[in-house]
């Protein structure tokens, strides 16, 4: 069985200290005059007014035992991304923020799985 506190401090610590680096890249990639700022938010779970900001929930955490032998955890993480209008396409601004988490996760290697729902957010499973 997987603890929640080690799972929350390297979500964090994703979310927190390294995607500022991969939504760098993505402007650079893309250097198209569309500018994404890293996010406001000094913690995972803090309540944030500064835009740009995310809203994270934990949407659901279980447990299971694989081939009667191994505890496996899943914890199912969702993040919704609100940004100030830009006066460009708010769905240009997702996706460029869909992009970097994606960029990360694939460079750090981590067991995270994504998928995009809606128009702001961006789901994660670890387990």
């Amino acid at each position: 069985m997987i603890l929640f506190e080690p799972v929350y401090k390297e979500v964090e610590d994703y979310f927190i200290n390294k995607l500022p680096k991969y939504i760098d890249k993505i402007n650079k990639n893309h250097n198209d005059g569309i500018i994404i700022r890293p996010f406001e938010n000094p913690k995972l779970f803090d309540k944030i007014i500064n835009q740009p900001s995310f809203k994270c929930k934990l949407e659901m955490a279980e447990s299971t035992t694989k081939d009667r032998l191994i505890d496996v955890s899943n914890f199912y993480f969702t993040f919704e991304i609100n940004v100030f209008p830009t006066g460009h396409d708010p769905q240009i601004i997702f996706w460029r923020y869909a992009e970097a988490v994606a960029l990360m996760f694939n460079d750090e290697e981590t067991d995270f799985f994504l998928s995009f729902q809606r128009q702001k957010t961006i789901c994660c499973m670890l387990g």
